[in-house]
């Protein structure tokens, strides 16, 4: 069973351009390569949001979803994180960033083995809205008819950790994920099921979409990266210099 990394971040201002180089080119090829469990990740970046009750908006404009088979084991490659080995560019904005780990209460796939670089759905499921009743809800009436929707190609309905890396609050006790080549459509479809069968959970969502920045990257492409994609990591490392976040500005968990 995959569990999920689901990281919500931003750039520092005017700084996407040295935040997107860092974090494709070196970032997320360090936690592949130096965290056990490690599956896979895929970057994005938000195109537009569906704002929910009160026309609420997200602060964040990029997303990462690293996939892991052992959290523990992932957070504790992360003890290297603020070093050489795993710098943190300082164009990242740490203080805005919002990551959680999530267990899958439901996941699906329409084409296994279909690589599709495709629309992210997101939608953020708070704790007060993420009652056992509601997770209930979710899994048995929402999502698996959003997983039967045209277009829709998978996703998963995730619970947060038990284990998690930093304390993530409560705006994401839950989460939805779908992969869809038709966003529009889904979210009407989204919309239309939640009025329908919401029962008081969250009948107006708000669902974030996301496009992909760069393909799905296997864990294992980067443990046997040619000699290619190996300079073009380390000629981005080099570029950092020394525009990195010196000491952590969290306290990773011991």
């Amino acid at each position: 069973m995959h569990h999920y990394l689901i990281v919500w971040s931003n750039p520092v201002d005017g700084r996407d351009d040295e935040y997107n180089r860092w974090y494709t080119d070196v970032h997320i090829r360090d936690v592949m390569q130096h965290t056990q469990g490690a599956i896979a990740v895929q970057r994005f970046r938000r195109l537009s949001q569906k704002p929910g009750p009160g026309g609420s908006s997200s602060r964040h404009r990029y997303l990462a979803v690293y996939e892991m088979s052992d959290p523990v084991k992932f957070t504790a490659g992360h003890s290297i994180v603020f070093t050489d080995a795993m710098p943190i560019s300082d164009s990242f904005d740490m203080q805005s960033t919002l990551d959680a780990y999530y267990d899958p209460v439901i996941e699906c796939t329409n084409e296994p083995g279909a690589v599709v670089d495709c629309t992210v759905l997101v939608q953020r499921i708070p704790e007060a809205a993420f009652t056992p009743r509601a997770v209930s809800w979710h899994r048995d009436e929402l999502f698996l008819r959003l997983i039967r929707q045209p277009g829709v190609l998978g996703g998963f309905l995730g619970k947060a950790s038990a284990h998690q890396m930093m304390p993530i609050g409560t705006e994401a006790t839950g989460v939805i994920v779908l992969r869809t080549r038709d966003p529009a459509a889904t979210i009407a479809a989204w919309d239309a099921l939640a009025s329908e069968s919401a029962g008081g959970f969250l009948a107006n969502p708000s669902i974030e979409a996301f496009e992909p920045l760069m393909p799905r990257l296997l864990s294992q492409d980067v443990v046997h990266a040619d000699s290619t994609a190996r300079e073009h990591t380390e000629a981005a490392r080099r570029a950092l210099g020394d525009r990195v976040h010196r000491a952590p500005i969290y306290a990773m968990p011991t």
